[in-house]
């Protein structure tokens, strides 16, 4: 169930009312974003994401307000990728990725946020896979193909360590204070 599972019917001059407004909050996000306050630019993201909480009269406003729907939730996304707010990230991520499974920023962010703060190795990589097939020279994508496969590594050391510890291996040396 999305965030907007409470769309409310309004007229054109509403709905062009309700996507100004959000636009307008939206930059307001912006500027706090710019000034390092992740917390005021998470609310002002999530007032224009409720302001956007409307069944759009026509194709017109509908599509202004998928614009900048997605262009929120980008936001969002980035604001709680910066807060270490992983579920999230990946929360704002798949609706972006639901209505434009393109996005190269929004399968970027989800990949980062499953890498760094969940440790889901396989999702994030096809993540990266997909972003990469968009986009083959994307930098951003190959640094973090290239950080996948070193927490990949890192984590099999550490199962390696552990597993030979519980069944025998050798014990980690003692240090005695002196």
């Amino acid at each position: 169930q999305t965030r907007l599972s409470r769309e409310t019917n309004v007229s054109e001059s509403q709905g062009r009312e309700r996507t100004a407004n959000a636009a307008r909050m939206r930059a307001a996000g912006n500027e706090r974003f710019a000034a390092g306050d992740m917390d005021g630019a998470a609310e002002c993201y999530r007032e224009a994401e409720e302001a956007l909480r409307f069944v759009p009269p026509n194709a017109s406003v509908g599509s202004e307000r998928s614009a900048l729907l997605l262009a929120v939730w980008l936001n969002l996304s980035l604001v709680m990728l910066r807060l270490r707010r992983w579920r999230e990230v990946v929360e704002y991520t798949g609706q972006v990725l639901a209505r434009e499974p393109g996005s190269v920023k929004a399968l970027f962010r989800r990949a980062s946020a499953l890498l760094e703060g969940l440790q889901e190795f396989d999702e994030a990589e096809r993540d990266v896979s997909a972003g990469l097939t968009l986009e083959p020279a994307n930098g951003d994508l190959r640094r973090l193909k290239r950080s996948i496969a070193q927490a990949r590594a890192s984590e099999r050391r550490r199962e390696s360590a552990r597993y030979s510890r519980m069944f025998g291996g050798p014990e980690p040396p003692v240090v005695e204070p002196p």
